[in-house]
């Protein structure tokens, strides 16, 4: 059966891969990059399967699922010109891809099949990061997160834990990663940004508040139609690389806090347990 080693999360700004060029590997953001890395090898991960939100360049709005799962073989990236990095064709799996398909079908999911694909930044800068070996093979899991109506938070966390009983059930010997691809609070050309800005954290305590609760939240899930009793299940030590996206200088406006000047990429590790 398949073995889940790791589970980890990590921004998609597009912007990071230029950033590091310029700065170098040692910036602060290809340090922290570099980690999730390392982690990722130390555990011997050999399959990412990763959470996604597509920027309308994989889909739009004429076909736009809300959940959809890739059987291609293959996809070439980026689709939507990403600075600081290398076009690449990634190896998927489709066999996985096949696997998770009828097991969520299975579960009252209704997951489109994608055979032809490419990718934008939001898989293919953490691949940049992630994988510059190009060893490993990769299986996206789309989300619409960008068009309502949008799915509940409710059903993303149970589509989580049935996915990864999929995994589990899967007759491979591979080792596969979960990977989750996006920011906590970071907000693109919305109202709640600064007015010179194009992006920002419109509210960095929910990042604090997010990170409180990765480390706190220990509990092993049960029961119920997500299987397996987990007693004796291993206990699996992840990452969880939080991107607070771009970090704004604040300063006083009418009695209040505002952004202003020039965003920043940020990141931070929280070391997590995964049972």
């Amino acid at each position: 059966m398949a073995e889940i080693v790791a589970a980890v999360g990590v921004p998609h700004t597009p912007a990071f891969p230029g950033l590091v060029a310029r700065e170098g590997p040692d910036s602060a953001t290809g340090t922290l990059y570099a980690q999730v890395r390392e982690h990722l090898e130390s555990a011997g991960a050999e399959l990412l399967v990763m959470f996604d939100s597509d920027h309308l360049n994989t889909f739009f709005f004429d076909n736009l699922p809300a959940l959809s799962v890739p059987v291609a073989a293959e996809a070439p990236g980026t689709n939507d010109g990403t600075p600081g990095m290398h076009n690449r064709s990634v190896r998927l799996a489709p066999a996985l891809g096949e696997e998770v398909l009828a097991g969520l079908t299975s579960k009252g999911y209704f997951p489109s099949r994608n055979a032809k694909l490419s990718m934008d930044h939001s898989v293919m800068v953490p691949m940049h990061f992630l994988d510059p070996g190009e060893r490993m093979t990769l299986l996206p899991i789309y989300l619409n997160g960008l068009a309502p109506p949008l799915p509940s938070a409710e059903r993303c966390l149970a589509l989580g834990d049935d996915v990864r009983v999929i995994i589990e059930a899967w007759d491979s010997p591979l080792k596969v990663a979960l990977v989750a691809s996006g920011s906590f609070s970071l907000e693109v050309g919305g109202p709640r940004i600064a007015d010179n800005a194009i992006a920002g954290v419109p509210d960095p305590e929910w990042g604090t508040h997010v990170t409180q609760r990765l480390r706190a939240d220990r509990r092993t899930r049960r029961g119920g139609d997500h299987g397996a009793d987990a007693a004796g299940r291993q206990r699996r030590r992840g990452t969880a690389e939080l991107d607070r996206g771009a970090r704004c200088r604040r300063e006083p406006d009418a009695g209040r806090a505002r952004a202003a000047g020039a965003a920043r990429p940020f990141l931070r590790r929280v070391d997590v347990e995964l049972r």
